[in-house]
């Protein structure tokens, strides 16, 4: 696993959900879209101000200093416009899924902006009634549609609650594929944490479940609730020669031989475990004006010589064309010069291939396609 496919679980974002509360009571000031997928919230409340950091897919976390992109883009300007001098009155986790939700408020009006960190990943606002106002990706799925005015669904899924997992056991039990993959779908904390409490079981999670006992699934059902109830206490990043490969919430048993560092929240790890990615892709150099007018200029008088160098070339093309056909256009002049009063279909029937486009004796010109 590297760094560019790391994406945050449900375990992780419902615990970073939590730790995101302490923003409650925060007014929006300003929205940032700063590249990669990634956006900047600038927030404050009496007087102090805090930066917040989404990078869709991967999570959301506080920074304490962040580049942002000069210009704005149209989906800026209208996060600006929806957003600006809202409190943010509540944040939660979604349907036990990969989304968290901002309720926002200002005077009577109420929003949600929605962070949907599956699939590509996605920014929504919605309003009160729940349709759609604006969303950073338009998109169409099976069972639901992100579009302007439409009004917003979540994706269906049958996620059992943390607590509750042991209700998974009879579709387990009936399942057809792996064990990892059957869990996957009642049980949504993460591949990384299903794994471990199937290792922890000392079972291969590649098994099927038909080879699977009841027993053996009550152990595991066990394993994912100490995995669910213990994780958040630290967090762990875990590097090989100086480089991040993954992080957890809770001690992962196939990284027990990787350097390792540990962490009080999942801001903390996710902004450390991203501070040689997307940190550095948000890094714009300040703008030199007077570099930037000699560039242009340099680009224009390129421009300038590319066009003179096709105007040349066609101009050629155009000389060799008639050049070919001088003997046809020849005949052409000569029938004019005898027949005064020659119509424009007499003298097509006469030029051979050459078209006659318009033929006006009064002006004694004629236009023909060479």
């Amino acid at each position: 696993m590297t760094e560019k496919m790391r994406e945050i679980y449900a375990l992780e974002l419902s615990l970073l959900a939590k730790e995101l509360k302490r923003f409650e009571g925060f007014y929006i000031d300003k929205f940032y879209e700063i590249g990669g997928d990634s956006f900047r919230i600038r927030m404050s409340r009496k007087g102090v101000r805090a930066e917040l950091i989404c990078s869709l897919k991967k999570g959301l976390w506080e920074a304490t200093e962040v580049p942002v992109q000069d210009s704005a883009s149209n989906f800026t300007m209208a996060m600006r416009k929806r957003t600006a001098g809202f409190l943010i009155s509540g944040i939660e986790q979604v349907a036990n899924d990969r989304i968290i939700m901002f309720s926002l408020s200002k005077g009577d009006a109420k929003i949600k902006m929605i962070f949907e960190m599956l699939g590509k990943g996605n920014l929504i606002i919605a309003e009160q009634d729940m349709k759609v106002s604006l969303a950073y990706r338009q998109e169409s799925f099976r069972d639901r549609e992100i579009r302007n005015g439409k009004p917003y669904s979540m994706p269906k899924n049958d996620f059992l609650p943390y607590g509750s997992v042991r209700l998974a056991k009879e579709r387990i039990l009936k399942g057809k594929g792996s064990i990892i993959s059957d869990l996957s779908k009642a049980v949504n904390i993460g591949p990384l944490y299903l794994e471990e409490a199937i290792v922890r079981c000392d079972l291969n999670p590649r098994l099927s479940s038909s080879e699977i006992s009841a027993e053996q699934i009550d152990k595991i059902m066990d394993e994912i609730d100490n995995i669910a109830s213990s994780a958040g206490g630290k967090c762990t990043i875990y590097s090989k020669n100086g480089e991040h490969v993954d992080y957890s919430v809770c001690k992962i048993k196939k990284y027990e031989a990787f350097e390792r560092k540990e962490f009080g929240s999942v801001m903390e790890t996710i902004r450390e475990f991203y501070s040689k990615g997307i940190l550095q892709v948000e890094t714009i150099p300040k703008e030199n004006k007077e570099l930037k007018d000699v560039l242009a200029s340099i680009d224009k008088q390129k421009k300038l010589a590319e066009d003179a160098v096709e105007m040349i070339e066609s101009n050629k093309m155009i000389a060799e064309s008639i050049f070919s056909r001088m003997n046809e256009i020849n005949v052409i002049i000569s029938m004019l010069q005898r027949e005064k009063r020659i119509t424009k279909e007499e003298l097509q029937k006469a030029s051979g291939s050459i078209k006659i486009i318009e033929l006006d004796l009064k002006s004694k010109m004629v236009t023909i396609e060479v």
